[in-house]
């Protein structure tokens, strides 16, 4: 069976994810006669074939004992993962990243049903047995801690790639918009052949340079280099994937990518020096504009600040311990994935209660942090001990510890200062990085994280207050007790939470 904990599912997911990179990038750098990377993301990992690979193993390795069922039902699956992933990127993203999968000929789906289903065997039989042997050498806390890291690794390269690519389809469409805006341009018409999207934009270029005085003329141009131009990182994912293009541009797409190999390298040095000019002003007008009021807060982007708070409050803490004890120990809130819900909570409370301080002097803002966190510090840890029966903190034997001990004046002192630096260093770029995350497939990944996070939380809240009935002797009365008290036993929330204690 596949292992179940999901610091080593995360182990499998990133090694096979790997391993398809590596096949991919090999074999199409052998047909091309250079390197081609083949991944989506930007470092040397395939999500499709690490989600993939974990999502036929737990189907194979239960049938293991057939060897015909494991090649069936790999062919099954594999086949499944390449039509929702093509089903994916068209809807969520507007874009193609393969070939229409029934376009392939009755001999190309032979040979891609027999390659699915000899490599379902060779994972199932070979590879995943000594994966899991080297997996298992490692302790459970360094597991735990490197899937972390590739867990924030892979978000935030997830993140940037997804801007690339959905951004290069979003400008090529705003391209067309603007071109039939311009149907009642001075001069005319005479410039745009509805057919020929790239001779339009010479043409019209063309035009517009011959009137160097003219505003009008300088801001299409300023237009036509902001959606064209500056795509060297489109670029490597179009040479890694020939069949990707944005729906909806039909056969003029392959001559825009022509026209756009060459004109990017022949823009003249007048048009760099406007548009370097018209960016920096850019740059100026933003730098006075209060980010916060200018982005807002919504729902969606209290998510993503919450799940990243989540994620740096663990780093934060795990590094921490690691300096003051010399010891890697679980700081976890949550009993699935690098996440402490109390830095999540704490760093959405922060954007919520001190943004009206943003602007104003610092010791505002300090005072406001170490306000918010010592009293939030104070209402967690209430609410843990009257809920749970136990405590995670406990600062009485300390030097000025308020509140029983729940927190203190040295706590709210380094609460205060990340106060500070959270809301005038970290937050504004978190603030833009999340502004990037495109709309559609935005508001389906703040809805995934939501709904999972709390199902982590709920779950986690569940498995610790069974714990805390177990230690004092209350024995399971129900299927839910029976289920927590197998799945979730003391050694496994021991190692979890190794600060917390039962206080009744």
């Amino acid at each position: 069976m596949l292992s179940s904990t999901f610091s080593e599912l995360v182990l499998y997911i990133a090694v096979y994810g790997i391993f398809g990179w590596l096949i991919e990038t090999v074999a199409a750098s052998i047909a091309n006669r250079r390197y081609v990377n083949r991944g989506f993301l930007e470092g040397p990992f395939s999500p499709i074939y690490g989600f993939g690979a974990v999502f036929v193993l737990s189907l194979t390795l239960p049938i293991a004992e057939s060897r015909w069922l494991v090649f069936l039902a790999a062919m099954t699956v594999t086949t499944a993962f390449d039509l929702v992933s093509y089903w994916i990127s068209g809807k969520l993203f507007q874009l193609s990243l393969t070939p229409y999968p029934f376009s392939r000929t009755l001999y190309g789906w032979l040979g891609y049903l027999l390659v699915a289903g000899g490599i379902g065997l060779l994972g199932t039989y070979v590879v995943h047995p000594r994966l899991r042997g080297l997996v298992a050498l490692l302790q459970p806390h360094h597991q735990r801690v490197l899937a972390s890291i590739l867990i924030v690794v892979f978000v935030l390269d997830f993140l940037y790639s997804l801007d690339i690519v959905t951004g290069l389809g979003r400008r090529l469409r705003e391209l067309k918009d603007y071109l039939d805006e311009l149907e009642h341009y001075e001069h005319g018409t005479e410039w745009l052949a509805p057919g020929d999207l790239p001779g339009s934009v010479s043409r019209l270029r063309d035009i517009c340079r011959q009137e160097p005085e003219s505003a009008q003329a300088a801001e299409i141009l300023t237009r036509l280099d902001e959606l064209l131009g500056n795509q060297d990182r489109s670029l490597r994912l179009l040479r890694a994937y020939p069949h990707l293009h944005p729906q909806g541009l039909g056969s003029s797409w392959e001559d825009l990518l022509d026209y756009w190999e060459t004109d990017r390298q022949k823009r003249s040095d007048r048009l760099r020096e406007t548009v370097r000019r018209l960016k920096s002003k850019t740059v100026s007008t933003a730098r006075e504009i209060n980010p916060f009021q200018a982005q807002g807060i919504s729902f969606h982007k209290l998510v993503w600040v919450f799940a990243i708070g989540s994620v740096l409050g663990y780093l934060i803490e795990t590094v921490w311990c690691l300096i003051r004890h010399g010891v890697i120990e679980s700081r976890q809130g949550m009993i699935y994935g690098p996440f402490n819900q109390v830095y999540g909570f704490g760093a959405v409370l922060m954007v919520l209660l001190l943004r009206p301080f943003a602007k104003k002097n610092d010791r505002w803002l300090f005072l406001g942090g170490a306000l918010v966190g010592g009293g939030f510090e104070w209402v967690c840890s209430w609410l843990q001990e009257k809920n749970f029966g136990t405590v995670s903190w406990e600062y009485s034997n300390q030097p000025f510890s308020l509140g029983g001990g729940r927190t203190s004046l040295l706590y709210m002192f380094f609460w205060g200062i990340l106060g500070v630096v959270y809301m005038k260093s970290i937050y504004p770029r978190l603030s833009r990085v999340i502004g990037r995350i495109p709309r559609r497939p935005g508001i389906l990944f703040s809805w995934i994280l939501a709904v999972g996070l709390s199902a982590n939380m709920l779950v986690s809240a569940l498995a610790v207050s069974r714990w805390s009935e177990r230690q004092q002797g209350i024995p399971a009365e129900n299927a839910v007790a029976d289920f927590l008290d197998n799945r979730y036993p003391n050694e496994m929330l021991a190692e979890i939470y190794p600060n917390m204690q039962v206080v009744s």
